[in-house]
């Protein structure tokens, strides 16, 4: 029996805090979550608001993101799924 059972776990990375209040950036929220740009505008498309503080940054607001996110995994929100160019018609 391997008497160092860590060395052959999986390393998980530590979850985000989401918590009210907070204000996410674009690019910290993506890489807080592990998600594409592509998955963050589709959540975009079903209601995530984003806010442009008139510069080229965008934040969202961490209540809206658990929200969107809640909504996806108990089904109440289906998202579109990325269709390539080449399939669209």
């Amino acid at each position: 029996m391997n008497s160092n059972v860590n060395e052959d776990m999986p390393q998980v990375k530590p979850s985000p805090s989401l918590t009210e209040g907070q204000l996410w950036s674009r690019s910290n929220l993506l890489a807080a979550l592990g998600v594409g740009t592509k998955t963050l505008q589709r959540w975009e498309q079903a209601g995530l608001l984003a806010i442009h503080a008139g510069t080229k940054e965008v934040f969202y607001r961490s209540s809206d993101v658990i929200e969107v996110m809640v909504k996806i995994a108990t089904g109440d929100l289906q998202l579109q799924k990325h269709q390539p160019k080449y399939k669209q018609e």
